[in-house]
């Protein structure tokens, strides 16, 4: 198992001003998994590269362990990196495939088809040694390519959108096994994904990159509990942004006041919930997930609002309401049983509890 850590790496491809990767800084445990998240061309591929030693940074520094290897190769790096397409040899079995960095390595043939015969089985593939790739589903040959990487015992494990290119079944198929393989085996794993859904059921925690800077790097709750600012929360779904002011530890909005969770030094909820974070006075602005809206609330509810509501998408087991609180438009969403008989144009009332509330700079 490796630490692995980035130090201010940054990446600028020759002829751009703007950097594809900008001082990312962050630690990955040693036996973790972690993910880098983002939309595309927002520098993971890119760091992925400059880990496995394919690509150079054009500053900053990176360590295994505490020491330095952006001057090894890629094959000393212990790093080994699974890509999107798989890039199988079409013309060797599955077999060959997955022995193929012991064939490298000069391992004798008795050892090589021992340990392909023990991945073959760990991938739920024990019958397919003899098959061609072209001869697998997709599904399968990710799971040639995930065997490939794993039987060299890496130090590392890179995988880059390992789910994107397989249907939804599949994918859960994947994302489970990936799962179970990395935890049965320990190895350090960093892998790369654009699906926000992806990297909170897989990683043990979560960095979320945006134009090419680390928004927030931390376990997958936090996003939705205690996102570091406004593009974080409106990447994890978060719709709901209110303007105003911190006083005395109240939040004084265009509509009135609201109470705030009580904080502890920390910022956090004296409750243990989520607190309202470090920002004790001065321009904020107050979120709420759409699901944490209490919608006909009871009336000793706190923060409660007079709200219009201007329209009702039915998603099936949820509905979603658009609801007009004085000028701002705020989102709830809720069983679709607890919004039947609203009809657009009907005043009602909301709760913004205030364990669910998070502010974020002004």
């Amino acid at each position: 198992m490796t630490q692995v850590t980035l130090d201010d790496l940054t990446k600028t491809y020759p002829g751009q001003v703007t950097p594809a990767l900008h001082a990312l800084s962050l630690e990955i445990r040693s036996g973790e998994l972690a993910a880098l998240l983002g939309p595309s061309g927002s520098g993971k591929t890119s760091c992925l590269k400059i880990i496995a030693g394919l690509l150079s940074p054009s500053s900053g520094d990176l360590r295994f362990d505490g020491q330095p290897v952006l001057q090894l190769p890629p094959e000393q790096r212990g790093a080994v990196m699974v890509f999107q397409n798989h890039l199988l040899f079409p013309f060797m079995n599955v077999a060959e495939n997955i022995g193929f960095g012991l064939k490298m390595r000069r391992a004798n043939k008795a050892e090589i088809d021992r340990k392909v015969a023990e991945m073959l089985a760990l991938v739920r593939l024990p019958d397919m040694g003899a098959r061609r790739p072209a001869e697998l589903s997709g599904g399968q040959q990710q799971r040639v390519a995930l065997a490939r990487a794993l039987i060299l015992r890496p130090r590392l494990l890179l995988l880059d959108e390992p789910l994107s290119n397989l249907d939804a079944h599949l994918r859960l198929e994947m994302r489970d096994l990936i799962r179970k393989l990395q935890k049965e085996l320990g190895i350090t794993t960093l892998f790369v994904t654009h699906d926000q859904q992806e990297a909170v059921m897989l990683a043990d925690r979560v960095g979320l990159l945006l134009e090419g800077r680390l928004k927030q790097f931390d376990r997958p709750e936090a996003f939705y509990q205690s996102p570091a600012d406004q593009a974080t929360s409106a990447f994890f779904g978060g719709r709901n942004f209110i303007p105003g002011t911190v006083i005395s530890g109240r939040f004084e909005s265009p509509f009135g006041q609201l109470e705030l969770p009580g904080q502890a030094e920390t910022g956090q909820a004296e409750t243990g919930q989520a607190g309202t974070g470090p920002i004790k006075k001065g321009p904020a602005i107050l979120t709420v997930r759409p699901e944490n809206i209490v919608i006909n609330p009871p009336k000793d509810a706190e923060n409660r609002l007079n709200v219009r509501l201007n329209r009702m998408v039915y998603l099936g087991t949820h509905s979603e309401a658009h609801l007009q609180l004085g000028e701002l438009t705020l989102t709830a969403t809720a069983p679709a049983a607890a919004l039947a008989g609203l009809a657009a144009g009907d005043a009602l009332q909301i709760s913004l509890p205030k364990h669910a509330l998070w502010l974020l700079p002004g």
